[in-house]
């Protein structure tokens, strides 16, 4: 009996990274059921297993075309390397850190003055964004994905300052609103408070669901569902699995639904099941774009189509954090290689994503996979030991975390290693400056009470006096 390709690389995929995580488990004191280490691992393999598959079966990627299957063993070679290295820099970093402590005594006081910011944030924002807002808290008011999104990239393409004047009237509101909201529904004391604020999370959700806009779903249910998770109760292992498996099959579903009319969406979609079934599997179009155009990637630098670009990817990674409205950024080496691939979407302002491990091999081949790999490992654990101790006691990093959580987790295996930065900062930038301005604001007033404290008497009662304190 002949085994295909895909049934050794689970194998192999899951083998390896069996040794790895028993090895983990060995030193870690408590078992966190949202662990990055065990997303990034089932989401890695469900991208690279779809895409392969596809590969091999002859599926036809939508333009991009069949896919050479002799570049099937190599792409799944890179996968499991790529994975190993992430793990090993994941525990490494572990391992040599799991001593360590972080001081996570935040005050009662530090998170109700967090909180206060936020609400008076969250007011503004509603009074300023309203009408933006509405589109993606109100089901039913927003356009669907081909009314929404397409446009929008298309605005992006054709005006330098449209993705930058989206981003701030759209997307930072929304987070503000979706952070207080998530704060008032686990904290607040007060029942109608709890129950308006539940109704806006579920609005965002829905209204997700109906765009179909997959990655800003996953982003708004990740910040109440995070923070839930570290600061009200801790979800088990069976919990976050029965969860991950219904996230899939919607997630799954939506790549297809969202070009769907709504009143037939649901009886169009089982329809299509049923003739059909290979559409649940990872083969969806969710995970062969990114790997088919990696893959196309390969083919085209084995004949000598393309070249490797060495440094070219780092630099796009530092242009791109710069708006575009303020710098004329030149071509990336995404961007050149989309319109010598697929011209068409690229005069569309689209494209497939870019799965993990596409720039560091473009950059310096597998030895850019190996090290850039292992070093976001390691950056990763880092994050994930910082963080997950703070938030045990601080609402502003349980909420900061779950945005990270989003672009490390979720995000990254279908879009660029080196625009994390970019990613990570535009996520937590509106939680980032309520943070700040609630600890410089915190200081300010503990400043004052001190030098209140060392005045004589007399010189109190005169400020009091002279501000009308009595």
């Amino acid at each position: 009996m002949e085994f295909s390709a895909s049934f050794w690389f689970s194998v192999c995929y899951w083998g390896i990274s069996a040794v790895i995580l028993r090895f983990y488990w060995s030193f870690i004191r408590n078992q966190d059921a949202l662990n990055p280490i065990y997303f990034n691992t089932v989401v890695f393999f469900l991208y690279a297993l779809g895409g392969g598959m596809a590969s091999e079966r002859g599926m036809v990627v939508s333009e991009l075309g069949l896919i050479d299957p002799q570049i099937v063993p190599k792409f799944y070679v890179l996968c499991i390397l790529g994975a190993a290295c992430f793990q090993i820099g994941f525990v490494y970093w572990a391992y040599h850190h799991r001593t360590s402590r972080c001081d996570v005594g935040t005050s009662l006081a530090e998170n109700r003055n967090y909180r206060e910011w936020l609400y008076a944030a969250a007011i503004l924002s509603a009074v300023f964004f309203g009408r933006n807002l509405v589109v993606h808290i109100v089901p039913l008011i927003g356009d669907r994905y081909l009314d929404t999104v397409l446009p929008m990239l298309q605005a992006v393409m054709d005006d330098s300052a449209a993705g930058f004047k989206w981003y701030l009237t759209n997307r930072f509101p929304l987070t503000i609103v979706l952070a207080a909201a998530t704060v008032a529904m686990f904290k607040s004391r007060i029942t109608l408070v709890k129950i308006f604020s539940g109704a806006i999370i579920l609005g965002t959700l829905i209204s997700g669901i109906i765009i179909g806009f997959r990655q800003a779903l996953m982003f708004n249910a990740l910040i109440p569902a995070i923070y839930y998770h570290y600061r009200v109760r801790r979800f088990s292992m069976w919990q976050v699995f029965l969860g991950a498996i219904c996230v899939y099959f919607l997630i799954t579903a939506l790549a297809f639904v969202r070009y769907i009319e709504l009143d037939s969406m649901v009886e169009t979609y089982i329809g299509m099941v049923q003739d059909r079934p290979e559409i649940l599997s990872p083969m969806s179009g969710e995970t062969t774009g990114p790997t088919g155009f990696f893959m196309n990637m390969l083919a085209d630098i084995d004949a000598g189509h393309w070249d490797y670009q060495y440094t070219r990817p780092i630099l796009d990674s530092i242009y791109i954090l710069v708006p575009r409205v303020l710098l004329d950024r030149p071509t990336s080496a995404y961007d050149e290689y989309l319109s010598h691939r697929s011209p068409r979407v690229a005069a569309m302002g689209g494209g497939f994503g870019t799965f993990v491990i596409q720039e560091p091999y473009l950059s310096f081949g597998t030895l850019g996979v190996v090290v850039f790999m292992f070093i976001a490992g390691m950056v990763i654990s880092a994050l994930y030991i910082f963080f997950t101790r703070e938030c045990l006691a601080s609402d502003s990093a349980a909420l900061i975390y779950s945005i990270i959580f989003y672009v490390v987790c979720i995000q990254s295996v279908r879009s660029s290693m080196f625009c994390f930065p970019k990613y990570i900062l535009m996520g937590i930038g509106p939680l980032l400056v309520i943070a700040i301005v609630s600890s410089l604001s915190r200081k300010m007033l503990k400043g004052n009470r001190l030098r209140m404290a060392h005045l004589p008497k007399r010189s109190k009662e005169s400020l009091l006096t002279a501000g009308g304190g009595r």
